[in-house]
């Protein structure tokens, strides 16, 4: 089970002063008043505009997700001018190609790249009588909050933004790092994992130097597998049960990856296994132990070699400093559809990314943030 710990927060009282990182906080104007930096200033351009009355119920004040609209602004006043809290953190996206590498770099599924906000970087704003509030694009938001068991709200943001919600959707966590050495992989350190492969002469007769594959269970594919924005560091790790899988890189530049034994209990019978063990099923219907984190190896491949992996050897990679490489991939024609089988840290331990430095764990654990 993932640790959980309570963070309290003060509410400030939002005003335009203290809101001005996050967006602008808009009162009540005369009508004859002209357009000015008084008012919202929007971005509305990336879509179909939509202003809707939003019900809410049992939003108590405390949450541990928090959430960002990276091509919108979003306008937000409760009806009736009732008090509401806003939980926020500053606007976070990023271009992987010009920022830090250092940072934790995340790409959402709409595809923009973003860096989690830290925790202590989340602030809490009351907000009371007649004013609404604009989130400038990116804003992290968390809420409406409020006492009452159901409140209304006017709500401006584009047509799509609810869709494209839980795919923005970041659990607030904690921290520690944990570093971990890759090493040189050679066939020696890398046997309980696979195999390496390097280059032999043409006329040498297969023997146990060379790979030993099973690709009984299906279709084998040999493509060219082009891969970008491949930074040291994940936060999942994969396993095929069906096929063992082949991984080279084109031109033998230096390449890492990640991996964990396809040990016996792995791939796991559910009826006769220790029902202590945290025993899961995949999408394809066979049940697996995750790995544990100290079971997790980083190695560095270097030159003209491949890397073969046993059935059901965990991995994650290939990854690489570069923007984008090429690889040589011998799997299965569905392994990318049917035969993929993922354990996202957390597991029983707690959520973790692990980055290569060369390389480290992340451990987190989830917060709730409880308004006070």
């Amino acid at each position: 089970m993932e640790g959980v710990a309570v963070v309290k927060l003060k509410a400030i009282e939002v005003t335009p002063e203290t809101f001005k990182e996050f967006g602008q906080v808009i009162e009540a104007s005369r009508d004859g008043e002209e357009f000015g930096p008084h008012d919202a200033q929007l971005d509305l351009s990336q879509g179909t505009p939509r202003l809707s009355i939003m019900h809410l119920e049992d939003q108590p004040l405390k949450f541990s997700t928090i959430t960002h609209h990276s091509n919108v602004t979003q306008c937000l006043g409760a009806i009736g001018g009732d008090v509401w809290y806003l939980g926020v953190a500053k606007p976070s996206v990023v271009d992987p190609n010009v920022e830090d590498k250092g940072e934790n770099v995340v790409q959402s599924r709409r595809g923009h790249f973003f860096v989690p906000p830290a925790v202590d970087g989340v602030q809490v704003f009351k907000i009371t009588g007649p004013k609404f509030l604009k989130l400038n694009r990116g804003t992290w938001h968390a809420g409406p909050l409020f006492k009452s068991r159901a409140m209304d709200f006017y709500n401006l943001e584009l047509s799509n933004t609810n869709e494209n919600l839980k795919s923005l959707a970041q659990r607030m966590e904690q921290i520690t790092v944990v570093k971990l050495k890759a090493v040189e992989a050679t066939p020696e350190n890398f046997k309980e994992f696979g195999q390496v492969v390097e280059a032999s002469p043409d006329t040498k007769e297969f023997g146990p130097h060379d790979a030993q594959l099973d690709l009984s269970q299906g279709t084998p594919r040999l493509y060219i597998m082009n891969l970008q924005n491949q930074p040291l560091k994940f936060s999942r790790i994969t396993h095929h049960s069906k096929v063992t899988q082949c991984l080279g890189s084109i031109g033998g530049d230096v390449w890492y990856l990640g991996v964990a034994k396809a040990a016996k209990r792995s791939v796991a019978d559910p009826n006769v296994e220790d029902k202590s063990q945290n025993v899961e099923q995949s999408p394809m219907g066979h049940f697996f132990v995750p790995p544990a984190v100290d079971g997790v190896q980083v190695f560095e491949i270097t030159g003209p070699k491949f890397l073969k992996m046993e059935r059901g050897t965990w991995h994650a990679g290939p990854l690489f400093k570069s923007r984008t490489m090429n690889f040589y991939n011998l799997e299965l024609n569905n392994t990318n559809i049917k035969e993929f089988a993922e354990n996202r840290y957390p597991s029983n331990e707690g959520c973790k990314c692990i980055s290569i430095n060369l390389s480290m764990y992340r451990k987190h654990h989830v917060l709730v943030l409880m308004v006070v």
